[in-house]
């Protein structure tokens, strides 16, 4: 079996640095400010390099399970840094709590309740919430009912839905208790 070495077990951190490198350069120059265009750009670009790394380590090598193994793993990996990543760039941007935080800080006299949840309407959120994705064409509006438009949209709901399921043993946040 082929031995990990401690240069090969950082590839995925490599490749984690690429494509934040690649996401920021992106975002800066490409992308025109689209935050998932530049995420995907990166991330792409990102396994992209951890392939190259992985194949110029292990070129030398017959190619056999082990070394099938290990681009696996080093793929594997990645792919949960990347998530990771993304979701953390994603709750910077989305996270009303964030959100909340960043504007106390800003305001050198506080807010008060009713200021709060002036900012906060909820009806707004949602008017805003929903326009963006109509925009982006992830949802449409049909006969005043909304429905998922873009394949992606629902491919992406879904995942999350089951990783959420299979992590927290639950599929949606508002309920108390793992299902049995």
């Amino acid at each position: 079996m082929i031995e990990i070495t401690v240069v090969q077990s950082l590839i995925p951190i490599a490749g984690l640095s690429i494509n934040v490198i690649s996401q920021f350069l992106c975002m800066r120059y490409l992308s025109q400010g689209k935050l998932l265009r530049s995420l995907k750009f990166g991330f792409l670009v990102g396994a992209g390099g951890g392939f190259v790394l992985n194949f110029s380590m292990m070129s030398h090598l017959p190619f056999d399970l082990d070394v099938l193994s290990q681009y696996g793993i080093s793929l594997i990996t990645y792919i949960a840094l990347g998530y990771g990543y993304f979701h953390f760039i994603n709750l910077g941007e989305t996270a009303r709590r964030v959100r909340l935080t960043r504007e106390l800080l800003q305001s050198k006299n506080g807010l008060t309740h009713e200021e709060l949840l002036q900012r906060y309407n909820a009806q707004e959120i949602i008017e805003k919430r929903l326009g963006r994705l109509l925009r982006k064409r992830q949802i449409q509006l049909e006969n005043n009912r909304y429905y998922i438009r873009s394949k992606t949209m629902l491919s992406i709901t879904r995942l999350l839905v089951m990783l959420k399921q299979f992590v927290l043993g639950k599929s949606i946040e508002f309920e108390d208790s793992p299902k049995k």
